[in-house]
Formats: structure tokens, C-alpha cells, sequence
């Protein structure tokens, strides 16, 4: 599928970055990283108690990967 997807972005001309998905729906936005804070599709910050839904809170980390806001990015583009 990542083939497949970066295929299609380089003949459109798209900069495909990967990202590390390790613990990225288990670190919450504050930086708090533990295996507490997910329980099933519920995400819950053991810190803070910001909740939310866990993929939901993984794409906000991933988001944050590709902006630059977080050190987790693994930065590849195609030529």
C-alpha cells in the first residue's frame, strides 16, 4: 500500500513524509507517553485527563510529526 501511495503521489508530484508511528496513540498532546493512557478506541491522558478517541489522538500526533511541531518525523521525498 505505501508503494502504491507513494506511486501515485510522485506521478502527481506530492512530497511523501513517513512518519514513526510508535506510541503515537499513547503520548498525548502535553508529551505524557504511557501505555495507561489508551484503553481500547479510548484515548485518556493520565496527566491531564484530556480525552479523546484513540486514532483520533494518533492522527493529531502524526500531524504534528509532519509540521515539524514534533521530533518524530522520519522525513522521506520522493525524486
Amino acid at each position: 500500500m505505501q508503494q502504491f501511495i507513494q506511486y501515485k503521489a510522485e506521478m502527481a508530484g506530492i512530497v511523501v513524509e513517513y512518519v514513526v508511528p510508535n506510541d503515537t496513540s499513547q503520548t498525548c498532546k502535553c508529551g505524557h507517553k504511557s501505555k495507561n493512557n489508551r484503553n481500547g478506541t479510548t484515548f485518556r491522558c493520565k496527566k491531564w485527563e484530556y480525552a479523546t478517541h484513540a486514532d483520533l489522538n494518533a492522527v493529531i500526533n502524526i500531524s504534528k510529526a509532519i509540521s515539524g511541531i514534533s521530533e518524530t518525523k522520519n522525513k522521506k521525498k520522493t525524486s
